[in-house]
């Protein structure tokens, strides 16, 4: 393929990892564009080029949230002149359980984020270099990852490859506690010799590891502050925390709310649940005693269905339930019935559609979200309810477009990518970005300072387009927006 210097997939365990420009097809699950895809895919990898890219608009045609075909078939009008490259991290696989299905959801909400930047970036005016997208998937397991990071780094080092660097959710990062439990200490130093920036927009606990990682999210210690300030704020005295023992976010989110709450010398008793079984969470509700007044919920959507229908059965609905971050990326996975059962819990987001004309109610908005609409709702497929990931942006939709924001930030602000880094430690207090999620300011181990984090709630739908329960803002519980 001209111009996709040392793109390189392999198989590994079932799953395709590596970087790919088209000519590897990783979003698999989608029944509807995955024929056309793989299709574009051959044509793509015989150097048939123009009908490489047809096929990929035949897939966005049939189903326009396809982002990873939006991707290559914008890559492909760019590919063989002088360009920009950077590289999207995401996680798909070819398992079908809760946890794969899972990934998939919040990686295909990273894709958008990221191919809205970019149809932003290249229908900007002047004669710069245009933006290609290469999209880097991690698969499922720890060696999945590790092998992915190893064709990156070979990529990048020893073929050629020139990206200005690696956003979104790169290598298993998010909470996988790649030092803590010793697991993968060979993807930290490869991690640490990646010769290009790291910008994740997904929770890590990563402070102080790695000289190239910044984050348009809080820590997982962020996160765990936030989770008591809101009980603090609610007056909770004598909360319990549930959480998800085989997720790897959640299990390192519980660890560290136990350590915060430890150091403060506050009581927060956990309890591990499987998430894939009933009896578990129902067990780990044994602990719950007439004195708890609010509970920590660790875990997944589909596990929080549970979790609330068995504390009405048990008559425990006095308790206040706050649930992470991680329970927002999965709702899309319910039935209406289900979500009707988690009206009344409370969630931490660190992103919300409505956040920017709610804190910054005088200004114009940005475009993103005007062509979110365009990119992913078109005239003619925009009838129905509103729905995330067609016609309103998921949270890890928002988050990409910010990392990409910071990231041609730094990339103007120093003119060049071999000063990128430099550029992305100027986005400081002093200097910070205002994203679409908040205002941005790096600290000295990359994490934001100050970011906001949301506390949202789940309300009955008020009207015909939003007739099943829906998410409203309930209040700014860390940080500031602007």
């Amino acid at each position: 393929m001209p111009g996709a210097v040392g793109l390189t997939t392999e198989l590994v365990d079932g799953d395709c990892v590596g970087i790919s420009v088209g000519q590897s097809i990783f979003d698999q699950g989608n029944g509807l564009t995955i024929s056309a895809k793989l299709q574009a895919a051959a044509l793509l990898r015989a150097g048939r080029i123009s009908q490489a890219r047809t096929y990929f608009l035949l897939a966005r045609r049939t189903d326009p949230t396809d982002a990873e075909a939006g991707i290559y078939s914008e890559d492909l009008l760019y590919l063989s002149q002088p360009h920009l490259s950077l590289l999207v991290g995401v996680h798909f696989s070819h398992q079908g359980g809760l946890y794969a299905q899972q990934d998939a959801l919040q990686s295909r909400a990273i894709l958008q984020g990221a191919l809205v930047y970019q149809k932003e970036y290249n229908r900007g005016q002047g004669s710069r270099m245009k933006l290609v997208l290469l999209i880097e998937n991690s698969g499922y397991s720890a060696e999945t990852a590790l092998e992915a990071a190893r064709l990156t780094q070979k990529c990048l080092q020893v073929k050629g490859l020139h990206a200005l660097a690696l956003i979104g959710w790169p290598f298993g990062l998010a909470g996988d506690d790649v030092v803590q439990e010793g697991m993968s200490s060979d993807l930290l130093k490869l991690l640490s010799s990646m010769p290009v920036p790291i910008v994740a927009s997904v929770p890590t606990d990563l402070s102080g590891l790695l000289p190239n990682f910044f984050s348009v999210v809080p820590s997982l210690q962020g996160e765990a502050a936030a989770l008591v300030a809101y009980m603090q704020h609610i007056g909770a005295h004598n909360p319990d925390v549930i959480y998800d023992e085989n997720l790897p976010s959640a299990q390192a989110l519980a660890h560290d709310l136990q350590s915060l709450t430890n150091r403060r010398q506050q009581v927060y008793p956990s309890q591990a649940y499987t998430g894939d079984s009933a009896e578990g969470i129902q067990d780990s509700l044994k602990f719950i005693t007439p004195t708890n007044d609010a509970l920590v919920f660790i875990g997944a959507a589909p596990s929080a269905v549970i979790l609330q229908k068995a504390l009405a059965a048990q008559r425990y609905s006095h308790l206040v339930v706050l649930g992470t971050d991680i329970l927002y990326h999965y709702v899309d996975l319910l039935s209406s019935r289900d979500r009707a059962a988690l009206v009344g819990l409370h969630f931490l987001s660190f992103a919300y559609p409505d956040e920017y004309s709610y804190f910054l109610p005088g200004k114009q908005p940005p475009a993103f979200f005007a062509d979110y609409l365009n990119e992913f709702s078109p005239p003619g497929q925009s009838e129905g309810p509103i729905t995330y990931g067609k016609s309103r942006e998921e949270s890890e939709v928002i988050l990409s477009y910010d990392a990409l924001t910071v990231v041609f930030t730094a990339f103007q602000r120093e003119g060049s990518e071999s000063a990128l880094l430099q550029g992305l430690k100027s986005i400081s207090p002093a200097l910070p970005v205002q994203g679409i999620s908040g205002q941005i300011a790096f600290g000295p181990d990359g994490y934001p300072i100050d970011k906001a984090v949301l506390v949202l709630k789940i309300v009955p739908g008020p009207s015909p387009a939003q007739s099943g329960p829906y998410t409203e803002q309930e209040m700014l519980i860390s940080g500031r927006y602007s």
